[in-house]
């Protein structure tokens, strides 16, 4: 299984930890999550397993979280997993590059693909995923004009995984942080992180 899939593991696992099964099934049952929006069972049936769970599960996920917790909650709760998926992997794999732009693209390659990493000014990137494997082209009809955005686990990972390598090793920056501006799960043109240099 690829490296994907055990995203999606670990993130469920994390999901599920504290949370009432009985209650979680009653929300992926929800009938607005029709699966069938998501791809037909041929489409699906092309696609990598990581993906298949992804799409069939995360915007229940979602959905279980905005109902349950508000969108600002949803958004604080997906930020603590990614933080926790940082950590997890930190402790498995550490990044070969010193440079920060080029470490960027190492970690996305390893676990989503492409990624276009863009400096402005000094202490600013802007890290724009168009193939995002966490919101990819989701149909969703929104109850409020305010959604999460469904790549905000990416943000916390980011930043948690690179102020740890910068513990590490001597590197162009001690702390950074991540912040997702844009997500096409939530109806944007691309995915889009802003990194900070604090220190």
């Amino acid at each position: 299984m690829g490296r994907l899939v055990c995203f999606c593991f670990v993130l469920l696992g994390d999901i599920l930890l504290g949370v009432s099964l009985e209650k979680f099934g009653g929300v992926l049952m929800d009938k607005s999550l029709n699966l069938l929006r998501r791809g037909t069972p041929g489409e699906m049936l092309k696609m990598k397993m990581g993906n298949v769970l992804i799409t069939m599960v995360y915007p229940g996920v979602i959905s279980f979280f905005e109902k349950g917790f508000g969108v600002k909650g949803a958004m604080q709760y997906l930020r603590i997993i990614g933080n926790n998926i940082g950590k997890d992997l930190f402790n498995v794999w550490i990044a070969k590059e010193n440079k920060l732009d080029k470490i960027i693209k190492e970690i996305f390659k390893l676990a989503w693909g492409k990624v276009e990493v863009q400096k402005e000014g000094e202490n600013y990137f802007r890290i724009i995923d168009k193939s995002c494997g966490l919101c990819m082209d989701y149909e969703l009809q929104f109850e409020t004009e305010e959604h999460v955005q469904y790549c905000g686990p990416i943000g916390g990972f980011l930043e948690t995984y690179l102020n740890l390598l910068a513990e590490k090793r001597d590197l162009e920056y001690n702390k950074v942080e991540v912040t997702t501006v844009f997500s096409r799960g939530s109806g944007a043109a691309h995915c889009e992180h802003r990194l900070r240099i604090l220190e």
